[in-house]
């Protein structure tokens, strides 16, 4: 995915997934390259939608105007499923 982000702001990354697929769900989350989480949704939610939000590392946004976002699964595995994906300020950062 390419993301709009802001540069002068906290940014984190808020995914939707749903939780109701079977099989091995480990998964990396990638910001221009580097991972900023590893996940495994596997037996979360079942049958539900699910939200979670991921900071991303300030220099992986500075002096940018957008970014790249991949879901990199691990051997064995599916990333996902993916319903939603939003760049976000960052509000857990605030004082």
């Amino acid at each position: 995915y390419e993301m709009k982000v802001n540069p002068d702001l906290p940014m984190a990354l808020a995914v939707e997934y749903w939780g109701g697929f079977p099989g091995g769900k480990t998964f990396d989350i990638l910001v221009d390259g580097k991972v900023i989480a590893t996940e495994n949704i596997m037996g979360i939610a079942d049958g539900r939608f699910v939200d979670k939000v991921y900071p991303v590392p300030p220099e992986l946004v500075r002096g940018k105007n957008k970014v790249t976002v991949k879901f990199q699964a691990h051997k064995y595995n599916t990333a996902g499923p993916v319903f939603g994906v939003r760049m976000i300020k960052n509000s857990e950062t605030e004082n």
